[in-house]
């Protein structure tokens, strides 16, 4: 696929996302410097004195997402598999953060038929995203994804409050781009589709 297609689904993914989840990411007050829940845990708090900070979307997230998709997990095998599980929670209970947005992007693009597609995640940070197009390249080595290679993050585009050049745009502009938005050393894929 082309660049500019590429493009085009990744809007379309977190446009859907964002659509679909209609709530924030539970962690998004942590970053904009808000007390938060998160922020509480990251500072040493527990889970018992940083309740306190648990809004309605941290409630959703922590206390019925997450537990219930560990559950539904246990046993299942195929990757693709586990990817459907976040997703459809995170689509039925409506909330999640970066890993559930990015998930449930994945799934939609999975859906569509769109390939090549991989699930990724940061190392040295805290962060999950789709790539679109990743030539069949070192997944860790974002230098060579590949001009057509596109970032989908419908979370980093719901940060930034609905910006479309922060939740889509070409791998190229990879460590810019991410780097402005979360710390990180390297990245991984945790699960490609060819």
């Amino acid at each position: 696929m082309s660049l500019s297609v590429n493009l085009a689904h990744s809007k379309n993914a977190c446009q859907y996302v964002l659509d679909t989840v209609k709530l924030k990411g539970a962690n998004w007050d942590q970053y904009r410097g808000s007390p938060s829940y998160e922020r509480c845990l990251s500072l040493g708090g527990t889970t018992a004195t940083c309740t306190v900070y648990k809004d309605s979307v941290d409630i959703c997230l922590y206390d019925d997402v997450r537990p219930k998709v560990r559950r539904l997990t246990i046993g299942v095998s195929s990757m693709i598999d586990q990817i459907r599980i976040i997703a459809d929670e995170s689509k039925s209970k409506k909330c999640g953060n970066c890993g559930e947005f990015s998930a449930l992007a994945f799934i939609y693009l999975y859906d569509l038929g769109v390939r090549p597609l991989d699930w990724m995640s940061l190392i040295g940070g805290d962060h999950a995203f789709v790539v679109i197009g990743r030539e069949n390249s070192d997944p860790n080595d974002h230098r060579n994804w590949g001009a057509q290679s596109v970032i989908c993050d419908p979370w980093g585009r719901g940060f930034r409050h609905g910006d479309v050049r922060t939740g889509t745009y070409p791998a190229a502009d990879f460590a810019i781009q991410m780097g402005g938005l979360v710390s990180f050393t390297g990245v991984r894929s945790l699960h490609r589709e060819t």
